[in-house]
């Protein structure tokens, strides 16, 4: 509700502001001249389009210039980022190899690993059984 009275109160003053000035320029309104005397269209109109074909003229070729040179920098500039994207590829592939070796290391050294304890297991069983054996004999 508070925000209500604000925003009324904004409004009320915002309306008697715009009122006071439009009182204050009333006077040097009702003196203005008629509108036919006050702008002559057909005049500006001539201007504008003498200006703007003096301007299309000499702008044309500064406007092609402008286009060739905004052209060349964005080509240069994304042929850099693409250079840059196809560094980071290059990193990340010689990463990708370098930790396929080391997986590949890892599963030989477990396979090492467990070549040697089978086969230690295996002298031992052998060990065993011919202990066994020898007890089983008297």
């Amino acid at each position: 509700m508070n925000f209500e009275i604000v925003a009324v109160a904004a409004i009320l003053v915002s309306f008697s502001g715009m009122a006071s000035i439009a009182i204050r320029k009333a006077t040097e309104i009702k003196n203005l001249p008629d509108k036919k005397d006050f702008l002559n269209a057909g005049k500006i109109r001539e201007r504008a389009k003498e200006t703007f074909s003096v301007f299309t003229k000499e702008k044309a070729v500064s406007f092609e210039n402008f286009l060739h040179k905004f052209l060349l920098r964005s080509r240069v500039f994304f042929l850099k980022a693409d250079n840059q994207t196809s560094n980071w590829l290059q990193k990340l592939r010689e990463k990708s190899e370098k930790r396929k070796v080391d997986m590949d290391d890892y599963w030989k050294d477990i396979k090492k690993s467990v070549k040697v304890s089978t086969k230690s297991k295996a002298k031992k069983i052998v060990a065993v059984k011919s202990s066994d054996a020898e007890e089983i004999k008297p």
